[in-house]
């Protein structure tokens, strides 16, 4: 039988952990095994002579990335133990699936059209995936819908948000996304709020208005991958409850974040300014092509958009995309989600320019 909620806790915090995960007895590494200092390591099977580039990655790495737990954990505001570290936001969500849903059982409720690989991730777990997509034509949450499909399907353990949409780009207001919180966690279900593009948004992140306090069943995600300009690295976060986050550390693997890659991801979070620098002159290109898209020769509609991307609608999508594969102009085609629409992410001035002009002669 299902197991619907893991309480744990004197306040009585509800967790959806499946229920064989409760006796898991997690891999420890060796360096759990071993915290002190040393001068000889022995204990991990290392090659001690080392190998290519000077041996400088013989070690194993730091299993927690810890010191990028803590500086994330700093920049945002929370204590270390609220954050957690993955490979990719992707990684996220493959751990908090497999930590809270039963397959064949337990379901995950979203609105489409949104990033896809939260269903992906469900399907190739064996977990259904209730859909109440965004309100047409204006591609809004259905905040009433979620709410009643919480309160009333108990084999819902996650519901995903993702703010700002991909790819309507729309940010949900934060009474909307108290609304959701509160239930999730009246019902048990963790909600997993997205915040890939937040840097782009007016609006503040969840993770500074919702705090874990008030809603332990609230997961915010982030990444280096957007406006922090290193998409290379896979380098993702999730800010939640550390009850929550300890159980997805007893299942994640052990050494999922290379050395390497630790060392570049604090380096670039030591630069905010380069944060700033690169989201200014993102949101005034963005100006520029919102500005410029409605006055070409078949675009249908422009959506308001809090990322770093727009979508627009066009009479002959297909062909324009087709056309702009030809002049050397890639955009992600989006007709499958939205009808008639494609994306295009804000690049520099020049490439921006070279995709208006190109579209300017496209002759539908």
């Amino acid at each position: 039988m299902d197991n619907p909620l893991f309480v744990k806790g004197d306040k009585g915090v509800r967790f959806p952990i499946r229920q064989h995960l409760l006796s898991l007895k997690p891999y420890r590494n060796a360096r759990q095994e071993f915290e002190g200092q040393a001068s000889v390591w022995l204990d991990a099977n290392e090659n001690a002579w080392g190998g290519a580039h000077q041996g400088a990655y013989s070690r194993y790495p730091d299993p927690f990335s810890s010191a990028l737990r803590q500086h994330i954990a700093s920049l945002k505001g929370v204590s270390h133990q609220a954050v957690f570290v993955g490979h990719g936001s992707d990684e996220v969500i493959d751990l908090l699936i497999r930590l809270t849903c039963e397959p064949g059982s337990s379901k995950i409720l979203l609105s489409s059209p949104t990033y896809g690989m939260m269903a992906v991730s469900a399907a190739i777990h064996g977990v259904e995936c209730v859909d109440i997509p965004l309100s047409t034509p204006d591609y809004q949450l259905r905040v009433e819908d979620l709410v009643e499909a919480m309160r009333h399907d108990p084999s819902i353990r996650v519901l995903y948000v993702c703010s700002p949409n991909n790819p309507t780009g729309s940010q949900w207001s934060l009474q909307d996304c108290r609304t959701l919180a509160e239930v999730a966690a009246a019902q048990g279900v963790m909600m997993l709020l997205d915040e890939a593009y937040i840097d782009y948004a007016p609006g503040p992140s969840m993770a500074r208005e919702l705090f874990w306090e008030e809603f332990p069943n609230l997961v915010v995600m982030q990444t280096l991958s957007k406006a922090w300009g290193q998409a290379a690295l896979r380098v993702g976060w999730a800010i939640g409850h550390p009850d929550f986050l300890t159980w997805m550390d007893k299942i994640k693997p052990p050494y999922s974040i290379a050395e390497p890659v630790q060392t570049l991801a604090l380096e670039a979070l030591q630069d905010p300014s380069m944060l700033q620098k690169t989201v200014a002159v993102t949101l005034a290109e963005k100006r520029r092509l919102r500005a410029e898209l409605p006055h070409i020769q078949g675009v249908q509609h422009v959506f308001e958009s809090d990322a770093n991307f727009l979508l627009f609608q066009h009479e002959v999508a297909g062909k324009l995309y087709d056309w702009l594969v030809q002049h050397g102009v890639v955009v992600r085609d989006r007709r499958g989600e939205v009808p008639d629409a494609l994306r295009v992410t804000v690049g520099t001035p020049d490439e921006n320019t070279t995709f208006l002009d190109a579209c300017k002669r496209f002759n539908t």
